[in-house]
């Protein structure tokens, strides 16, 4: 796995999100946060759902129309991320993020909600931003993509903690749980006989 590298200052900038256009899913808060970025900066969602036309009348009335790409449901997420800067992943509520995951083991520098589920996949303090804070956002996206340093440690960080959700990271943690509950269960056991 590769970290990626800032965009050329004169070249756009692509925020990414993959996630079903539902209520769940805060994807106005990132189109009001792209309203308050400059115009290099361009939205891309992968998705569909039964909010797709109320956000793109919201897109319409914040005059994004030329700034922000419906892709539609893609089968091809890993060629979508590749097509990305930076990944966003606004949510209300999140259970695990596996879109989020995914998005770090591309490479790519990651904000995301402080929900629960996002908070613990990211893990990072300095990537998370309140549920409706476009202010915040913006501010997050602006201050990673304007510095070189900041986005490859960040790029570099969404590498490193991709790894914790590996099959071999599970395998090992699930088994590590169960070796737990059977010393439990002996230590319990070895209490009574005494």
């Amino acid at each position: 796995l590769i970290a990626k590298s800032k965009p050329e200052s004169d070249s756009p900038i692509r925020i990414g999100m993959v996630g079903r256009f539902h209520v769940y899913k805060d994807h106005p808060t990132l189109i009001r946060a792209l309203a308050l970025l400059p115009a290099k900066y361009e939205l891309h969602f992968a998705g569909d759902g039964d909010r797709r036309e109320e956000y793109q009348t919201l897109v319409k009335s914040l005059g994004l129309d030329d700034r922000v790409v419906f892709h539609g449901v893609r089968a091809d997420i890993p060629a979508f991320l590749d097509g990305v800067d930076i990944y966003v992943q606004s949510s209300i509520v999140e259970g695990f993020g596996l879109a989020a995951v995914e998005a770090m083991a591309a490479g790519l520098p990651v904000l995301a909600s402080r929900v629960q589920g996002m908070s613990e996949v990211i893990d990072n303090e300095a990537s998370l931003f309140n549920v409706g804070d476009e202010k915040l956002l913006a501010q997050m996206v602006a201050s990673l993509c304007d510095d070189a340093a900041s986005y490859q440690t960040s790029a570099q960080y969404s590498v490193s903690r991709s790894q914790h959700f590996t099959l071999s990271a599970f395998r090992e943690q699930y088994y590590d749980t169960y070796q737990s509950l059977v010393d439990n269960k002996q230590r319990l056991a070895d209490g009574k006989a005494s």
